[in-house]
């Protein structure tokens, strides 16, 4: 049952700092030889409540790094890219310094929004910073993006698994997309391929154009991108269902991003109809699996995909009809939804949104 509120109760709920050092948020010299889940702590159970100053910090971090590659990329054009050895040194040694201070506020902020704003900014200064350390104008790309991706999934993972940024879902949620990404850099070429589109004419005739280059296959893409998105959510369920809510909502941000993502890269093959009913069949299972382990926004995101996938599929099937059969036909559809949902809820015995228990001596509330 969910209890109410009472007036004087305090919504969202109040949420104390965590202490420095504290084994509760996992703190590795109290949980050496543990398990990971006894390293997590808290931030593997729980999600942490959504709160202003952590949103707003986390976004203040984001623009020092940008303005950190901003002064490193100037200082690397200072001279204009036709120079034969552009001055990389700049963005190297800002980046690494971002990095540093970031990670640094993780470790000893005194308040949860120092800590947050620290986190953006140190797991978004590592790829600038293999940015500029594998800047090379001699090199086709430029940089080095299988290091970048690599070097990148490995140490956010590393600083989801250890050290005082355990646990913090954004470093979890980042590895779980640079490892996406790097296969699809090593299948396809996702990455690169617009450095070799954007060369220079003789480049590409005496190089790849010799070789038939024509970038990435979007079927092989999209098969990439629904296998990693599938998988995450699936985990993600995995995991909740051991009531390790904190662990899995990076598995459910990485894989509902990755999974639009392969509906873009097959919608050629599907046309407009097949994506329809793949983006509607997949809404319907992800609203039906997260239901079941309070995911309220995600499940609302499932109902969503199965609404915008049916309107794809009538609009196909009517291309050619006047708007107000077409928004006649939606409108029908859709009250046909509203009621097939209810008869599905009741199918599947699914409690009221708020299981309020009557108070003592009252009367029963209307049905």
């Amino acid at each position: 049952m969910v209890r109410v509120p009472a007036a004087a109760d305090s919504y969202p709920p109040a949420m104390a700092d965590e202490p420095l050092g504290s084994t509760a948020i996992g703190d590795p010299g109290a949980t050496a030889g543990r398990t990971l889940v006894d390293r997590l702590g808290v931030r593997g159970r729980l999600r942490a409540h959504p709160r202003f100053g952590v949103a707003i910090a986390a976004g203040g971090g984001a623009m020092a790094l940008v303005g950190s590659v901003m002064i490193g990329g100037d200082r690397l054009a200072g001279d204009g890219l036709n120079a034969e050895s552009p001055n990389t040194t700049p963005g190297v040694l800002i980046s690494l310094a971002v990095l540093a201070a970031g990670y640094a506020l993780v470790a000893r902020g005194r308040r949860d929004g120092l800590r947050a704003g620290g986190a953006a900014a140190a797991l978004l200064a590592l790829p600038a910073l293999l940015f500029f350390a594998t800047f090379d104008l001699s090199d086709n790309p430029p940089v080095s993006i299988d290091v970048i991706l690599m070097v990148s999934t490995i140490g956010w993972a590393l600083a989801y698994l250890a050290g005082p940024s355990v646990g913090r879902p954004i470093f979890l949620g980042a590895a779980l997309i640079g490892a996406w990404a790097f296969v699809l850099e090593q299948v396809e070429g996702l990455f690169s391929a617009p450095f070799f589109f954007l060369s220079p004419v003789p480049f590409l005739v005496g190089g790849y154009g010799a070789s038939g280059f024509e970038g990435p296959d979007a079927t092989t893409v999209g098969v990439v991108c629904l296998i990693f998105g599938y998988g995450y959510l699936v985990l993600a369920g995995w995991l909740d269902a051991r009531t390790l809510h904190g662990f899995a909502t990076p598995f459910v941000v990485a894989g509902l991003f990755i999974v639009n993502n392969g509906f873009s890269a097959l919608s050629g093959d599907l046309e407009m109809a097949g994506t329809g009913i793949l983006i509607a069949a997949t809404g319907c299972a992800v609203a039906i699996y997260f239901s079941g382990f309070g995911r309220r926004a995600t499940t609302w995101i499932g109902g969503a995909g199965v609404a915008s996938g049916v309107v794809m599929v009538i609009g196909d099937a009517m291309e050619d009809s006047d708007l107000t059969a077409i928004g006649l036909t939606v409108l029908v559809v859709g009250a046909a939804l509203i009621i097939g949902a209810d008869l599905v809820s009741r199918a599947m015995s699914e409690p009221a949104e708020f299981d309020v228990p009557a108070a003592s001596g009252d009367a029963d509330p209307p049905d």
